[in-house]
């Protein structure tokens, strides 16, 4: 009987233990079926990031050096184009007339590259007064719109005489001198500053005869020609003869030109003089001077003291 029941207890706790058992490696195939495919999936995920990332990488390097290559060969023109080493292109004479139009003209030949809307640039200016060589930089438009700068030089040249004096004559009898020249110019006569100095302007006719009548006779007559336009003649020297030359009669016209002497240059060059005192001014021989008066004034004063003692006394 004690058996019995030993077996009947084994069997109960048998048949409860069993179910439990049962459950627990149910729950565990069902952890272990989760758990593989998750694994899983994380490794292919792992794997398509690695297989992405090399392809991804090496695109942006190739990108990058084609825009670098195409963007210097949008912009070909410089921005500055400097000709200053160049072979003399523009030339001017002193105080000519010069305009933007003289460089923008021809421009594009020494450069090479059409521009437009030309303009000097800031601090740069026009000028011919100055001899020498003048740097300007001129600024414009090329095809794309972009300024670019030409950095540029001109010569100016000393302005060389245009006008001329020739077929002078000096007449002795009436003392005019004559000369020829660019028709209506002026001349500008002198001579040497001596006692016979004298300078004056005149102007020539329509023909370019000009005439002067001095007041004295010089030695030598400097003369030059000048007109309104700026231009002007080298001085010229005219030794005046000592007698007549030749037997032509001076037709001059009425109103001959006067070249007036200066009596301040005949002062100024004249030798000064001693002055010399006048008789009156010396005094005589054996004369003191002034000293006498002061001798008798001095008599009188002892005279009157005398006089007075004398009364007292009384």
């Amino acid at each position: 009987m004690k058996k019995f029941h030993g077996l009947v207890l084994i069997a109960l706790l048998t048949s409860l233990i069993i179910p439990f058992s049962l459950a627990a490696s149910a729950e565990t195939n069902e952890n272990g079926n989760n758990v593989t495919p998750t694994e899983d999936k994380s490794t292919d995920t792992t794997k398509n990031t690695i297989t992405e990332d090399p392809s991804k990488t090496p695109e942006p390097p190739k990108e990058a050096p084609k825009t670098k290559t195409t963007e210097p060969q949008k912009n070909t023109t410089p921005t500055t184009i400097d000709i200053t080493d160049s072979a003399e292109v523009y030339s001017y004479e002193q105080n000519d007339k010069i305009a933007l139009k003289d460089f923008t003209d021809t421009l594009t030949t020494h450069t090479g590259t059409k521009l437009v809307n030309y303009r000097l640039a800031e601090n740069s200016k026009l000028n011919t007064a100055e001899p020498g060589i003048h740097v300007i930089t001129l600024l414009g438009e090329n095809e794309e719109g972009k300024t670019t700068a030409v950095k540029l030089n001109y010569l100016v040249k000393e302005k060389t005489a245009q006008l001329t004096v020739t077929d002078m004559n000096f007449d002795l009898e009436t003392k005019i001198f004559t000369g020829k020249t660019k028709p209506f110019a002026s001349v500008y006569i002198t001579s040497p500053v001596d006692e016979n100095f004298g300078e004056g302007v005149t102007k020539a006719d329509k023909d370019g005869n000009f005439y002067a009548q001095w007041g004295t006779l010089p030695k030598k007559i400097f003369a030059y020609a000048f007109d309104e336009a700026g231009n002007f003649s080298e001085e010229v020297t005219y030794e005046v003869p000592t007698k007549k030359e030749n037997d032509v009669v001076v037709k001059a016209p009425a109103n001959v030109k006067k070249i007036e002497t200066t009596n301040a240059v005949k002062s100024a060059t004249a030798k000064p003089s001693t002055p010399k005192a006048s008789k009156e001014d010396l005094p005589a021989t054996g004369d003191q001077g002034v000293e006498w008066i002061f001798v008798v004034a001095g008599v009188i004063v002892i005279l009157i003291a005398i006089l007075l003692l004398r009364k007292r006394k009384k």
